[in-house]
């Protein structure tokens, strides 16, 4: 096997990096989608304003140049249409979620930050009762009726709380 140099590494590194962004150019199926300049070859610029805390507001004024889909990174796409909305991130979607949302992740994965289809379903299969309409309703009158009564529910704890802290949270420690 060829040893490479620090310096032929670098030619190689950047010579990757051109064939990846004339690629992008030329040859990406997202080239026809309009977004920034600067989205056809990096996220870097993204990352910036996410950073600096400007992401939301610079996606948002992409979008109303540009229109409800744009290219947000070259391989990223972002929506703005309520239709899409729907079909890309409402239960029993096909899309998986960004790695972008394992950066929440600690040590266990809660449901929010599963980018695993199969894993994230599994999980709300399990919690679903908890989570119901029917259980949302008692959960409010249980609270007003504590409410009415000045009995504070925050530190209940139960098989219940515990449960959902485990499985939907990703946690096991007591606040």
């Amino acid at each position: 096997m060829v040893s490479l140099t620090p310096v032929s590494r670098k030619v190689r590194s950047v010579l990757l990096k051109e064939v990846q962004i004339i690629y992008n150019i030329l040859f990406s199926p997202l080239k026809h989608i309009p977004g920034p300049f600067l989205a056809r070859f990096t996220s870097k610029w993204l990352t910036i304003n996410e950073v600096l805390g400007n992401r939301s507001l610079i996606v948002e004024q992409a979008h109303h140049k540009y229109g409800p889909v744009i290219r947000i990174a070259p391989d990223e796409l972002s929506f703005s249409e309520q239709s899409c909305i729907k079909e890309l991130y409402y239960q029993g979607t096909k899309f998986p979620k960004s790695r972008r949302y394992e950066g929440f992740a600690s040590t266990t994965r809660a449901s929010f930050d599963m980018t695993d289809i199969v894993k994230h379903r599994e999980r709300r299969h399990l919690v679903r009762h908890v989570l119901s309409k029917v259980q949302h309703r008692r959960s409010r009158a249980t609270y007003r009726q504590a409410s009415q009564e000045g009995t504070h529910l925050g530190r209940q704890s139960g098989w219940k709380r515990e449960f959902f802290r485990s499985y939907a949270l990703g946690t096991e420690d007591d606040a």
